[in-house]
């Protein structure tokens, strides 16, 4: 990397870094001393760090350098009888044994770049051809989308690599908002060198870093800037436009021929994560870090707060005003010498580095082994696997993960291992998935290499290491439940025409696998991981959950932080046997965990107890150790195990205190808590976690037992909004009881708890009313008057803050704000200032007002004040219940309506004219109910001449009612339910239908069936309603219910459903659906029986038995007397829970209103 890129590029990711505020924008442009805008430079062209992962060819075959090319099997079963196990007899991890060298195969898109031939969108330009003008490129290149509306400003924007070489991939990283934006449909829009547009959607969100990644082929060549950034935000589809905001960001895609490359444009930087800006910068940011902070410190306007003659006169310490700005400033200026950045991304040659290099076997045209009919290839498995295990090793700080391939890409053994050598390995794992020509071969197996010695490099030692981790990752297998088949070696079988590989230059046997074997060659262990069989259908199982993989992925994580945990760490520094063994007593034996012995409690604590937090010496902290240090929480988030890793590396020998308590102050008597310590300040007697998250209910839901994440909320945001974190101080007290505060600090509510904290703690200054530690409850005063205008009377602190919760959780202690919010948005909204003044009702019962002012809402607050007070005007509600001369106050309440129905309520709580309107216009038509004495579907229901009258116009019931319906002393309160049953001492809501009717009905809606004149005894219609009326009157049903059900169930016997004609079943007994046809009968009466006995079984209670045998199969899955009316047969209708005969919605409204009602007027 050039040096003066790079420190460039630093200085502005540092200035990034610190400065990043809501308030601050930067761009892709650095900004000189005179204003300027000087154009910043690529440094990925000459970064020697660069380009390795694009160094990994997919155009070279694999070969093995196996010495036995005879033997061409890699099997763990018995060489005699390697059936006798179950032992697989085919290649277990697709290594390829040692063999003659293959030629290379182009890769698919590779044939262009023999022939020389351009790419597909490669068409050279027509020189004579008319070139386009700037504004005709602009206006091609970005069409203008008036759907999309402003979407504010980018804060920065990051490009990986501006110099791609396809295939490559493209990552874009955009810094937007301050990260608590949810946004979606998050997309960002790139123009090619043609014209066109193509867009990328978000890959991931970290913070306020959104992340774009693409992966560009050959036939994709060109140039492209990044344009828009575009999102929708709470329903609105917002955009960016890039060039609109100053900022510049190209790239450019190589095909790979000789001669093609990309101009060097904007910024580089290698990819974010998401735990730090850079992780491949570390060393140029150490060697130009002091220069970068200082020219970033000398864009911060630094200062103090000059106050009166007490402690407001004195400019802040580090706890004052002043005190994050300066901390700031003291951290920018000495991170040159901080190890944070380095524990986060040690570089490899730091000896207390770990660096494991995990190797997904097979990929690209390599599927290794498969399980078609599972839907198992090894070679995807394997990825997944390798990438769950990465994410969990990559949470340890004394670890650096890479992967020898990332998507489906294929590579040679010998390139993997040479991968891993340029990432100078610690440890190089190989995952796999294993096979067997009988589904009887299962568990998980792991082979390590031999002891026999390589290139110099002693092989007992790099033997035993393997062997130590290959146990640790197969006992986490076992227990996950796989079968232990054991960690083994395997050597080369001799070949005197190829010693080199079948030896190793001690004479003795290679081991047999590639890269186990190069590995050694190359001083580190190189193991391969054979989790579980495709090929047995117990294994296959777990292996196509993605849970199982995870499983796996995890369980090889665990295994190599055993073994990287023993590699010479000293825990001393935060581990105490006898400390923690009793500090955790009670845990270890509730939850049965050994620590009988150091080594175990030891490993406990390292494998969970770090994650939890644990304090395992009385040296060491971890959550005072996280808050007292930011530069360490930037670098390490909420990920406790890397804290722990730092002190010991680098905190400790740095001075840094890991201690719950503070360093000693004589000046101070502080109240310790480890909970309340960020950045070095104690904010013991302003904060308490417990008090914090339980009063505010937004916090609790945000951070439940999060101590960090509560504690940085209240420092970073709750201070200034005022929030309260302590019984024994109230902010608003605070500012209320004092003057010279109030003049000193006005609104700034931070202000008020810095100065506490201070000062007004040791000058005895209180912030309860009664100076005890209680809550205070006591009522803020607000102000009233805004800008010289006067608006108690339209406003009240205390009613404006708890009717809106909203209003509340912002403004709760900040009469100020909240007076200003009610000013310049409140009043536009139309929400309510007090108790007295209604907008609404103002606006609506004055016509001059909505003549001139129309939707304004803000001018009637005004009006009112200037003028409407003097006037007289009324500015309450009044309810309205006429409308063009008809008064509905008998079936409309504007309190009933609103009061019934909440979406009513939202739109006309204090509008009475409009509610009145809405029903009208919607309220009737829908069968909304308006008053407790009058239900239009009740009385549409309970009538029947009013039905033939007036059918579906539910405004002519409304209107019958008020002119007619009072008076006739008619029933519109209650349903008059239709029973099904006939009791001897009750009629039936419907009269009883006659023969006649039924079949007069019956004939205007269908034909009498020709299967059922030719085929049944029952030759006619009439012979058919003749029936029903005989079975209904013996079991006393309502024939009326009975045979519009059945008109219903089979469409006026035409089955059209899953029930066929043939099977004599009326009301789809048994017919379930998804083609279940039901129950069939042996002729029509006996059909007919069943259909009226099953509706006497939900019509009556078990002592009302049957008149004629039970011919009803499902007569007794009935729940008796469950549905004793036809309204009740739909289960959703059914008071009952899972009661009624279907589920459709309306279902017996339905056999009422469609048919029931139609058949009465015949």
């Amino acid at each position: 990397m050039k040096k003066g890129k790079s420190k460039k590029l630093v200085a502005w990711l540092l200035a990034f870094a610190l400065l990043m505020s809501p308030t601050t924008g930067f761009r892709a442009f650095a900004e000189d001393g005179d204003g300027t805008q000087e154009a910043a430079v690529s440094t990925t062209a000459d970064d020697p760090t660069a380009g390795d992962e694009a160094a990994v060819s997919e155009g070279q075959d694999s070969t093995d350098d196996s010495a036995n090319p005879v033997t061409d099997q890699e099997t763990t079963a018995d060489q005699n009888n390697p059936a006798a196990e179950g032992e697989p007899q085919e290649p277990v991890d697709g290594n390829e044994p040692a063999g003659a060298e293959e030629p290379q195969e182009p890769v698919n898109g590779d044939e262009q770049a023999v022939t020389g031939e351009p790419a597909a969108g490669d068409e050279q330009a027509d020189p004579e051809a008319e070139q386009p003008t700037a504004e005709e490129e602009a206006a091609e290149e970005e069409p203008a989308e008036p759907e999309y509306e402003d979407g504010g400003v980018i804060n920065n924007v990051f490009i990986e690599e501006h110099a791609l070489q396809a295939p490559g991939e493209l990552n874009a990283i955009l810094s937007f908002g301050e990260g608590e934006e949810q946004l979606e449909s998050v997309k960002l829009i790139l123009t090619g060198d043609d014209g066109r547009q193509s867009e990328i959607p978000l890959t991931q969100k970290v913070l306020h870093y959104y992340q774009f990644t693409k992966t560009y082929e050959s036939q994709e060549a060109g140039t492209y800037r990044l344009t828009s950034f575009i999102y929708e935000l709470d329903g609105h589809k917002k955009r960016i436009d890039l060039k609109n905001t100053g900022i510049f960001a190209d790239f450019t895609v190589s095909n790979g021929e000789e001669g093609d490359c990309a101009d060097e444009t904007g910024i580089s930087v290698t990819a974010l994560t998401s735990d730090d800006i850079s992780t491949d910068l570390t060393y140029e940011i150490e060697n130009t870090i002091q220069e970068a902070a200082q020219e970033a410190v000398d864009n911060v306007n630094e200062g103090s707060v000059a106050l009166g003659s007490s402690s407001t006169d004195r400019s802040y310490s580090r706890a004052g005003v002043s005190a994050e700005l300066t901390a700031m400033t003291d951290q920018a200026v000495n991170l040159g010498s901080y190890s944070a950045a380095k524990a986060y991304t040690r570089a490899s040659d730091d000896p207390k580095t770990m660096v494991i290099v995990l190797d997904p076997g097979h990929g690209g045209k390599d599927e290794g082994s498969s399980k078609k009919e599972y839907g198992l290839i090894e070679k995807e498995l394997n990825l997944k696997v390798a990438k769950y295990c990465r994410d969990a090793l990559a949470k340890d700080t004394s670890i650096k993960v890479y992967m020898t391939r990332e998507t489906d890409v294929y590579m040679g053994l010998e390139e993997r291992v040479e991968f891993a050598k340029k990432k100078g390995a610690t440890l190089f794992v190989s995952i796999h998935m294993n096979s067997a020509t009988t589904e009887a071969a299962k568990g998980a197996e792991v082979y390590y290499p031999n002891a026999n010695g390589a290139n110099g490099y002693d092989g007992a030692s790099i033997s035993e290491e393997g062997k130590e981790v290959a146990q640790n990752i197969l006992d986490e297998l076992v227990n996950l439940g796989l079968v232990n088949r054991g960690v083994k070696t395997k050597d080369s079988g001799y070949d005197k025409d190829d010693e080199e590989e079948c030896l190793y230059d001690d004479g003795k046997a290679s081991d047999y696998y590639s890269v186990i074997r190069n590995s050694k060659k190359n001083g580190f262990p190189g193991i391969i991981v054979e989790h579980a069989f495709i090929s047995n259908p117990n294994d296959a199982a777990n292996l196509k959950k993605e849970e199982g993989l995870k499983a796996l992925g995890e369980a090889d994580a665990k295994g190599i932080l055993k073994y990287c945990a023993t590699e010479g760490t000293d825990y001393s520094a935060v581990f105490n046997y006898a400390y923690y063994k009793d500090k955790y007593a009670d845990l270890f034996e509730q939850d049965k965990i050994d620590v009988s012995t150091k080594e175990a409690a030891m490993e406990y604590f390292i494998s969970k107890g770090m994650d939890k937090g644990h304090q395992a010496s009385e040296e060491f902290n971890v959550i005072a150790y996280r808050n007292r240090y930011q530069d360490l929480r930037i670098a390490f988030g909420n990920e406790y195990k890397r804290y722990y890793m730092h002190y010991i590396n680098y905190g400790k020998a740095e001075g840094r205190n890991g201690r719950e308590e503070e360093e000693k102050d004589p000046d101070k008597t502080p109240n310790v808590d480890a909970d309340a310590i960020f950045d070095g300040v104690n904010y013991a007697d302003v904060y308490d976690f417990d008090y914090y998250v339980e009063h505010y209910p937004d916090l609790k839901a945000a951070f439940g037992n999060n101590r960090i994440g509560a504690l940085e909320h209240f420092v970073v945001y709750g201070m200034s909004e005022g929030r309260q974190a302590r019984g024994t101080f109230n902010v608003a007290v605070y500012k209320n009881k004092y003057i010279d505060l109030q003049k000193a600090f006005g609104s700034s509510w931070k202000s008020y708890f810095l100065h506490y904290i201070e000062y007004g703690k040791k000058e005895g200054r209180t912030a309860t009313d009664d100076n005890s530690s209680v809550d205070s409850d006591s009522k803020i005063e607000g102000v009233t008057k805004y800008r010289g205008l006067e608006f108690k009377q339209v406003y009240n602190f205390n009613y404006y803050i708890e009717k809106y919760p909203d209003i509340k959780q912002v403004f709760g202690n900040n009469p100020e704000k909240a007076l200003e919010h009610f000013v310049k948005h409140g009043m536009e909204e139309g929400r309510s200032g007090n108790a007295d003044f209604n907008v609404h009702a103002y606006k609506n019962n004055y016509s001059d007002l909505r003549a001139a002012f129309g939707n304004d809402l803000e001018k009637y607050y005004i009006h009112y004040l200037m003028h409407g007070i003097e006037e007289g005007r009324e500015c309450a509600l009044v309810a309205v219940t006429t409308y063009q001369g008809v008064d509905y106050s008998a079936v409309y309440s504007f309190e009933y309506y609103i009061g019934k129905y909440s979406d009513l309520k939202a739109a006309f709580e204090s509008d009475p004219a409009g509610a009145l309107q809405h029903f009208l216009t919607y309220g009737i038509k829908e069968g909304r109910q308006a008053h407790e004495n009058f239900n239009v579907l009740a009385y549409k229901n309970n009538y029947s001449d009013l039905r033939a009258a007036f059918g579906e116009n539910n405004k002519a019931y409304v209107d019958h009612y008020i002119s007619y319906g009072i008076t006739e002393n008619r029933s519109a309160k209650n349903f008059d339910y239709h029973r099904i049953y006939m009791f001897e001492t009750e009629g039936l809501a419907n009269k009883s239908p006659t023969v006649n009717q039924m079949v007069t009905y019956f004939l205007a809606n269908a034909s009498y069936p020709t299967y059922y004149a030719n085929n049944t005894n029952v030759r006619t219609i009439g012979e058919f309603c003749q029936i029903y009326k005989e079975e209904c009157e013996a079991e006393k049903i309502d024939l009326a219910v009975a045979f519009c059900q059945a008109m219903k169930e089979t469409k006026f016997l035409k089955f059209t459903g899953d029930v066929k004609i043939t099977q004599f079943n009326f009301a789809g007994l048994g017919a379930t659906g998804n083609g279940a046809s039901g129950l069939s009968f042996s002729d029509i009466r006996t059909g007919i029986r069943a259909h009226v006995q099953h509706l006497k079984a939900y019509a009556t209670k078990e002592e009302i038995g049957l008149k004629n045998p039970c011919v009803d199969p499902r007569f007794t899955y009935v729940q008796r007397g469950s549905a004793p009316y036809v309204e009740w047969l739909g289960i959703q209708e059914n008071p009952i829970p899972g009661c009624g005969w279907a589920s459709d919605p309306g279902y017996g409204n339905s056999i009422i209103n469609d048919y029931m009602n139609v058949l009465s007027t015949y």
